[in-house]
Formats: C-alpha cells, sequence, structure tokens
C-alpha cells in the first residue's frame, strides 16, 4: 500500500540551473520507481541556519509524494551518498490527505504554462526550453520558507473559516431572537407590574372603603346606643 510523504533536501548552491534540474529529475525518477511524485516545489536559494561542508546557503527543494513504506530506504540513500545533497529530511504524511486535489492543480499550472508559451510562439517570441523549476530557482532569499502543505491547509481553513462564519451567523441569529425574547419577556414583566399596581391600587381603594364602612358602623352603633338610653 502506498503511503504519503513529504521530501525536502538542500542542494549546494554554487550549482548551475541546469545541473540542480538534473538532479531534481533524478530523485523524482528514483521516487517514482516505486511511488509517485505529486508535487515538486522549488523554493529557491535560502541562508541555513549554520554553515554546512562550506556553503552559508542552499537550495531548498521539495517533494510531496506517494511510495511503497520499504521504498524510503531507498530513496533517502541516493539522497545520503549524493555529493551534491547537503541535507534531507523524509516526514511521513497523514494517509487522510488529499493529493488527488494536488493532482489536479498540478495538472491546471501545467496546461496554464503550455498555453502561456503556445500563445508566446504565436505571437512570435522566443521560448526557451527552460525546465520549469528554474524560475522557482531564483526565488527571493527573503521570501519565508513554506511546506507545500501549506496551500493544502489554506484551503482547509478557508473552508473551516467559512463553517466558523456560517455558525457566527447563526449564533447571530439566535441572539437576536434571544434578544427579540428577552424584549418581550420585559414587556410582559412591565404589564404584570401594571397589574400588580393597578391590584395595589384596587386593594387601597376596598380597604378605604372598607373603613368608611367600618365608621358608618362605628356611628351607626353610636346612634342606636344614645337612643337607648334615652329610652
Amino acid at each position: 500500500m502506498l503511503r504519503k510523504y513529504e521530501l525536502t533536501f538542500i542542494l549546494k548552491s554554487d550549482l548551475p540551473p541546469e545541473v540542480n534540474d538534473q538532479i531534481i529529475d533524478r530523485f523524482r525518477d528514483i521516487v517514482n520507481q516505486k511511488g509517485e511524485v505529486v508535487k515538486v516545489d522549488v523554493w529557491g536559494k535560502k541562508r541555513l541556519g549554520y554553515e554546512i561542508e562550506g556553503f552559508s546557503r542552499g537550495l531548498y527543494v521539495n517533494f510531496l509524494f506517494e511510495a511503497q513504506p520499504d521504498h524510503i530506504h531507498e530513496i533517502e540513500r541516493n539522497l545520503k551518498i549524493h555529493q551534491n545533497v547537503l541535507r534531507f529530511l523524509t516526514i511521513k504524511l497523514d494517509d487522510r490527505m488529499d493529493f488527488d486535489a494536488i493532482r489536479v492543480r498540478e495538472e491546471e499550472k501545467r496546461k496554464k504554462r503550455e498555453a502561456e508559451r503556445k500563445e508566446a510562439e504565436e505571437r512570435g517570441e522566443q521560448v526557451s526550453d527552460e525546465n520549469p523549476y528554474r524560475d522557482a530557482e531564483e526565488a527571493s532569499e527573503e521570501k519565508p520558507l513554506r511546506s507545500s502543505r501549506d496551500d493544502d491547509d489554506k484551503d482547509d481553513k478557508d473552508k473551516d473559516g467559512k463553517k466558523d462564519d456560517d455558525d457566527g451567523k447563526k449564533n447571530d441569529d439566535d441572539d437576536k431572537k434571544d434578544d427579540d425574547d428577552g424584549k418581550k419577556d420585559d414587556a410582559d414583566g412591565k404589564k404584570n407590574d401594571d397589574d400588580g399596581k393597578k391590584d395595589d391600587d384596587d386593594g387601597k381603594k376596598d380597604d378605604a372603603d372598607g373603613k368608611k364602612n367600618d365608621d358608618d358602623d362605628d356611628k351607626q352603633d353610636s346612634k342606636e346606643g344614645s337612643k337607648s338610653e334615652e329610652d
């Protein structure tokens, strides 16, 4: 079963572009013996963290590939004995990583390059036979190092970001609904307060009426008592 890997290797910085292309193609062929290189990124010449074999800079090359697990030893053996390879690192990737989507993007890039080349030829412009790796070899040293996985991670993050936006919008709608419910509850509470106040006023009126009746009863009792004494 094929597994997914990422390989980064550093070439000496004083090699001619044609030699760099040959080395990249050589290791691509080695991987393809028992696997498939899905994407090649040439990050350009970068300053090394420390001097290696007298070199303070190197050309960084990155492969995304699938291969049989037992083929990794052969790939690394060839990297180790190659005189122009300063360092290399192989990382096993998550098998769930979508290499099919990467293949589609790489094919679209290839077709775009071919279309641009054809248009240039139709305009009568001279078109060189340069390797597609060549432009990247001259990348600015100030450009930060990025893994080939960054583009795919960015797509995943964009999807997650869109989902978060949708969730956020849903939460905003829920909050708005809660606010409306809260306003309704406040209105109901105010109405209940008004009803309670009215009940208090009615109670006070009843108390006043009761007191008046008590006063009338007392007055009546006093009048009748006086009348009895006279009799």
